[in-house]
């Protein structure tokens, strides 16, 4: 939004409070956020079913990340407060295997994220939505219309080839 960089590549959903400030390139990928939790020894699922029974719990998300935003408007939603714990050290990534590993209650990321640790952390659950399915695009200042336009028109034509498909299917999405 300050024009120092001309695009950013990283999991930021489109959403309508940044609509205002930047330019958003064509979706590349749809993904939601999930909550991780440890499944129970008993029923080998995770203990939270449902939004709602966040009301007055913690969860830990990366540091200024887009989901605590999220988190925010669902303790709005729900009426009741949820309790975000922005950790500045750890990656989504380091904050799920905590999560598996009984470090930390729980934490919320993007799906794709969790999906693809989930085979080494059997003892994780991600059954939870936190979100719905959220767009996924690149994100550029908005003095760069121009640049936006063409990278859309890339974008378009490279989810047509068979390398968009290989992509999408390595990465899980």
């Amino acid at each position: 939004s300050k024009g120092i960089y001309d695009i950013l590549i990283a999991e930021v959903p489109m959403t309508s409070e940044y609509l205002e400030t930047v330019l958003f390139t064509t979706p590349i990928y749809l993904d939601r956020q999930v909550l991780v939790q440890r499944k129970d020894l008993t029923t080998g699922k995770g203990k939270i079913k449902s939004q709602l029974e966040l009301a007055g719990d913690t969860i830990w998300t990366v540091a200024n990340s887009p989901i605590a935003q999220r988190i925010k408007n669902l303790s709005s939603e729900i009426g009741d407060t949820i309790y975000v714990i922005g950790d500045s050290v750890y990656s989504a990534e380091q904050l799920f295997i905590m999560t598996a590993i009984g470090e930390i209650k729980q934490s919320v990321m993007n799906e794709a994220v969790a999906k693809a640790l989930l085979p080494d952390y059997p003892s994780a659950d991600i059954n939870t939505n936190i979100s719905f399915t959220q767009f996924q695009p690149w994100i550029l200042s908005r003095e760069n219309a121009s640049l936006c336009d063409s990278l859309n028109m890339w974008i378009e034509n490279y989810k047509l080839t068979h390398q968009y498909s290989k992509l999408l299917k390595r990465y899980g999405k």
